[in-house]
């Protein structure tokens, strides 16, 4: 398996805020940075992505890790990948849930936008008359998934 600076540079815009080697190379972070380069590469602007959902499911039932989630829930903790990468693009919701258990300890899923938990993200979803949007959106979907392996922690993502 690549190390994450091979696949994405030592100045990837997403990275664990841990410099200990057991808080490295999280699927969370590979499948952020994978998701920004997609929509960086493809230059789909604020307005495309606003309202749209990024849903990542991950394998590990124990659920999202304490440096993964940093920074949720609490605005002066240095933000973990999950805060980080919504606040990059923070018109995109990002819905987390894990196979067989829990994102968090008694939580199912998990929804951010903005850096921000959700509660009740209905109320930020807006009409989006662009295909073009959805289009792009899938077209970086598919072109991540060329590059990882199934065995990766993280089993899909999936942009609405």
């Amino acid at each position: 398996m690549q190390s994450l600076d091979d696949l994405y540079g030592t100045n990837r815009p997403i990275k664990l805020p841990n410099p200990n080697p057991i808080a490295s190379r999280h699927a969370e972070e590979d499948i952020f940075n994978g998701i920004a380069q997609q929509i960086d590469n493809f230059g789909l602007t604020a307005s495309q992505l606003n309202g749209r959902t990024v849903n990542i499911h991950i394998s590990n039932a124990g659920g999202v890790c304490n440096v993964c989630y940093q920074g949720l829930g609490n605005s002066t903790a240095t933000p973990g990948v999950i805060r980080q990468f919504s606040e990059r693009y923070p018109g995109l919701n990002v819905r987390i849930t894990a196979e067989g258990g829990t994102v968090r300890p008694g939580v199912d899923s998990i929804t951010v936008r903005g850096g921000r938990l959700l509660t009740d993200w209905s109320n930020f979803l807006q009409e989006d008359e662009s295909d073009q949007a959805r289009f792009l959106l899938d077209t970086a979907m598919s072109a991540w998934n060329k590059v990882h392996e199934p065995e990766d922690i993280v089993r899909q993502f999936v942009i609405i």
